[in-house]
């Protein structure tokens, strides 16, 4: 953990205003523009998030799939209590004129797979594409096998999974890499009396994401992906505590994995070749 003086922050976030959040919540990767700030003044909160890339296609069906979804986190794991001890008295120091500013990176989110795993699980479900298999019979099936996560890396074995769960695909996603990142430089008056932290949280998510066909022993789709996001608090702004502010809509992008699936549900979305035909219904969407 290292020291840094006021000077600001290298990525340029975008102000979030009322007016986006709606667009924000219902288009995830998609940066809001808009403000509520006093002409002259920099706003007290301002978030950012990459636009979600385009992901490869994956094959057409003709019918709907029984999927088993399933998430682990492989990366390195922080204590994270420790971290949250740490930004806490750093910024104590900022505070009382100790320090100038302060740097502190955590490698570890708690609970992200399992958040995430459950939103896959949820809207790959109401997509009305895939059936997924309930998670207490996936973990079931897991317990009785004797299989790990590194087992499944095999394709031959999450097939043996998906079998045993009469399902006829595997959704493997891994995260490879989680990365918090906290830097605060100094404190800046709002008002004659008010002051507060000028502080910049970054989140780097990256995920391996694999599709194993029961049938045929093989990955039929596989991608990765890498979201960052963030948010940059200056000022008293009264946002709520810094891990979670009181408007979460830019953490949505990687502590509850939403980007994670748009991404995949774009890759799945059905396709036709004339793109001026009308969009397949679910029945006719899926093929490994």
């Amino acid at each position: 953990m290292g020291q840094v003086s006021p000077p600001a922050f290298d990525i340029e976030p975008r102000t979030r205003g009322w007016g986006a959040k709606v667009s924000a919540v219902l288009a995830v990767g998609v940066l809001a523009a808009g403000g509520c700030q006093k002409p002259g003044r920099a706003p007290p909160f301002e978030w950012w998030a990459e636009p979600l890339p385009e992901p490869q296609p994956a094959r057409s069906s003709g019918r709907l799939v029984k999927l088993v979804v399933l998430v682990e986190h492989t990366g390195r794991r922080d204590d994270f209590g420790q971290f949250q001890r740490t930004v806490a008295s750093q910024h104590a120091r900022v505070r009382r004129g100790e320090i100038a500013g302060f740097r502190s990176e955590c490698h570890y989110l708690p609970a992200l797979a399992e958040r995430t795993r459950d939103d896959l699980a949820e809207r790959l479900n109401s997509s009305g594409w895939f059936l997924v298999v309930e998670r207490k019979l996936v973990d079931k099936a897991l317990k009785d096998q004797g299989l790990r996560w590194l087992d499944l890396r095999t394709p031959e074995t999450a097939a043996r999974l998906g079998q045993v769960c009469d399902a006829e695909g595997v959704l493997l996603v891994e995260i490879t890499e989680c990365t918090m990142t906290v830097v605060e430089a100094g404190r800046q008056t709002i008002g004659a009396q008010k002051t507060g932290p000028v502080r910049r949280t970054d989140v780097t998510v990256r995920y391996d994401l694999r599709v194993v066909d029961v049938a045929g022993a093989k990955v039929s789709w596989q991608s990765d992906l890498t979201r960052r996001c963030g948010y940059k608090l200056e000022g008293a702004g009264s946002m709520g505590h810094w891990y979670r502010p009181r408007d979460p809509l830019e953490f949505l992008e990687a502590l509850r994995g939403r980007g994670l699936v748009d991404y995949v549900l774009r890759a799945f979305e059905p396709r036709r070749p004339d793109s001026r035909s009308s969009p397949q219904s679910p029945a006719e969407a899926w093929r490994w």
